[in-house]
Parts: C-alpha cells; sequence; structure tokens
C-alpha cells in the first residue's frame, strides 16, 4: 500500500470532493493517508484493546463515507477526521457502557440460605417449580452465559425483551425464594 505522492492542500480538497461525490479513488487515497493515524488516534485516546480500536476506526469510516464534507485544506480535512473518529470512539464507548449496565443490572440473586449447599439445594428445588419459559430464558443467560445480545439474537427478540424477561424470571424466581425462606424461619 503506498501513500499519495503529495497531501497537501490541493490534495485534501481534490479527496474531500471525491469522496463527496462517491469516488473509491478518492476515499481509497483518504484510507491509505489517513488509516494509520486514525488508529492510533483512538488507540491513544481510549487505551482499549485492538479489536475495540479497530471497530471504532470502522466506524469512524463510515462516518467519512457518509458525511465527509468538502474540506479546503488540509488541516481542515484533518481536523473533521479527528473529530469523526472521537466521536465514533465516544459512541462505541457509550454504547458499550449501556449495554454493561443494562447487564449487569439484571443480574440480583434472591436472598441465600444459610450455607452454600443449602443455597444450591433451595435453589434447584425452586428452578423446578418455574415454567419452562422462565427456566429457559434463565439457562440461557447464566448456565450458558450468553450475553442478552446474544440471547436476542438466538431467540429472535429484540435486547430490551430478552432483558425484560430475565428480570420477571428472576423476580419469580427471587419471590418463591424469599417465600421459602420466610416459610423455613417460621418453624
Amino acid at each position: 500500500m503506498h501513500l499519495p505522492a503529495s497531501i497537501d492542500d490541493d490534495w485534501a480538497r481534490a479527496v474531500s470532493e471525491g469522496v463527496t461525490r462517491g469516488s473509491p479513488a478518492a476515499l481509497e487515497s483518504l484510507y491509505r493517508a489517513r488509516s494509520a493515524q486514525l488508529y492510533r488516534l483512538i488507540q491513544s485516546r481510549t487505551k482499549r484493546d485492538d479489536a475495540f480500536v479497530l471497530d471504532c476506526v470502522h466506524d469512524a469510516w463510515i462516518r467519512v463515507v457518509r458525511h465527509v464534507p468538502r474540506c479546503p485544506t488540509l488541516d481542515a480535512l484533518d481536523r473533521w477526521l479527528t473529530r469523526a473518529a472521537l466521536s465514533a470512539a465516544i459512541d462505541r464507548l457509550r454504547t458499550d457502557a449501556a449495554r454493561d449496565r443494562r447487564e449487569g443490572s439484571s443480574v440480583s440473586m434472591p436472598p441465600a440460605p444459610a450455607t452454600e449447599n443449602e443455597y444450591v439445594r433451595a435453589l434447584v428445588r425452586e428452578l423446578a417449580h418455574l415454567t419452562d419459559d422462565d427456566r429457559d430464558i434463565l439457562r440461557l443467560r447464566y448456565r450458558s452465559g450468553l450475553s442478552l445480545d446474544a440471547m436476542a439474537r438466538t431467540l429472535g427478540l429484540g435486547a430490551k425483551a430478552v432483558e425484560m424477561r430475565v428480570r420477571r424470571a428472576l423476580a419469580r424466581l427471587r419471590e418463591r425464594m424469599e417465600q421459602e425462606h420466610d416459610e423455613a424461619a417460621h418453624d
């Protein structure tokens, strides 16, 4: 892969104009000249792993293809590319944080009996009393260890719908566990 012969204001004008018009050659020229720079920028700012950085760079290039303005100077083009790359990284960080909050918040456990063995026996006993649907959704989430997004793809549902099913199944399990705990305490 070689860089364009001259990277200057004329090149920036021509390449931004070309990408705006949908020219594959202009996009390739811009990509060759600036892809490594965008990668290093996102890597240095986010301090995340290679897979994350590559995803952000990919998102940034999608923004470039869709929205690059006609830039009169190389400096203007580089500033716009920097904003596009950092915005892509921020959006991905926000999306990841929201997913982590959503998935983390659905993990609350029912009250625990005195010992771990008692807890496991009580949990198995109460799981048997849940509906097949509740057992299946909890099995996918906790035994198979699937994320909510993976479960959504598997079940053909939206992530929010899966999250609500998990929450409801956990609430029913928690209610049964509390009920058993209360009954055992009164005996």
